[in-house]
C-alpha cells in the first residue's frame, strides 16, 4: 500500500543571503552610520534615540550590522 504524502502548495522563499564579498553593503553600512554620527540633538530625538546610543551605534565595525539594514 503506496503511503501519500502531501506538501505545502507553495514553500515560503527563503531571503536572500548577503554575501560576505559585498563591497556595496559595507560601504551603505559605513555611510549610514557616518550620516548617524553627523545629526545634532535635535534630530537624534526626533528619531528617538539617544546620543550615547548614536555613539555606540558609530562605533560598531563595519560587519556589525543588524539584520534590517541588509538590503
Amino acid at each position: 500500500m503506496a503511503r501519500i504524502v502531501s506538501y505545502p502548495a507553495s514553500v515560503p522563499a527563503r531571503p536572500p543571503r548577503q554575501s560576505v564579498l559585498d563591497i556595496g553593503h559595507f560601504f551603505r553600512v559605513w555611510r549610514e552610520r557616518r550620516a548617524l554620527e553627523r545629526l545634532d540633538a535635535d534630530a537624534l530625538r526626533d528619531i528617538g534615540i539617544s546620543a550615547d546610543e548614536a555613539r555606540e551605534e558609530t562605533r560598531k565595525r563595519i560587519w556589525d550590522a543588524p539584520p534590517n539594514w541588509l538590503r
